[in-house]
């Protein structure tokens, strides 16, 4: 599910398996090309337009390109980029999308596993994948089947996530798919969990080089560390409330 929405997203800090993101060889031509990320600043080869500078400074932390997503909605393609939304915080790493105005339209739980630390199980489980990952042709398909609200004749890139969620101790896991695409205002979401795609069908548009994969990462829920902060503010409370 997206982040915003999942109540892991502020115990998932701590990395069991520290893995580079996978960005894999999109030889595809793009509008705009990534020179370099300088803090909270993507710097493009050049300018986007004439009246646009040629970077954008975003409100994120420790950020990582991985790759675009297109449509023939939209002028310039969004990027998809992984960063934390603090310094020197507890908030996990996410992946976000973002459009070239450094404006964040959708934030999304990094894939990989997320282990409850008290009872040593898995709560969440994801692989994601971007691109042209659900079209027949080699070309991008028609995405109506998916985003019925949209215009017939909308073609793009896709962002999607295969996922587990448990969502109490008795039940088993929940099976989800979400689906994220660039339109023309903002970003159409969709969760599903009729699973309208198999995952080897994407794997197989992995392979030839249509889809890509981002590298999982395997995470513990830090309890404590929430606990214990509560449990100094608190304090921080009492104190104020002495001093008055």
């Amino acid at each position: 599910m997206c982040s915003l929405k999942t109540p892991y997203l502020i115990f998932c800090t701590v990395s069991l398996i520290l893995s580079a993101i996978s960005i894999a060889d999109d030889t595809k031509e793009h509008s705009i090309v990534i020179d370099k990320i300088d803090g909270n600043v993507i710097y493009f080869k050049k300018p986007l337009n004439d009246n646009k500078p040629s970077s954008i400074k975003i409100n994120l932390f420790e950020i990582s390109f991985i790759g675009f997503l297109d449509s023939n909605e939209i002028q310039k393609p969004l990027l998809l980029i992984s960063a934390i939304p603090c310094a020197n915080c507890l908030q996990d790493r996410s992946i976000y999308l973002i459009n070239t105005e450094g404006t964040i339209l959708s934030q999304f739980v990094y894939p990989g596993k997320i282990i409850d630390q008290k009872q040593n199980q898995i709560v969440y489980e994801s692989r994601a994948f971007y691109g042209n990952c659900l079209s027949t042709s080699k070309n991008h398909g028609n995405l109506k089947k998916f985003f019925p609200e949209v215009s017939e004749n909308f073609v793009g890139d896709m962002y999607l996530v295969f996922q587990k969620d448990k969502i109490d101790r008795r039940k088993k896991h929940a099976q989800s798919i979400l689906m994220a695409t660039p339109g023309k205002n903002y970003t159409y979401e969709t969760l599903s969990e009729r699973q309208p795609a198999s995952i080897q069908a994407v794997l197989k548009k992995v392979k030839s080089k249509d889809c890509f994969e981002i590298e999982g990462r395997n995470r513990r829920m830090l309890t404590k560390a929430v606990l214990d902060l509560k449990k100094q503010e608190d304090q921080e409370d009492d104190n104020d409330i002495n001093d008055d």
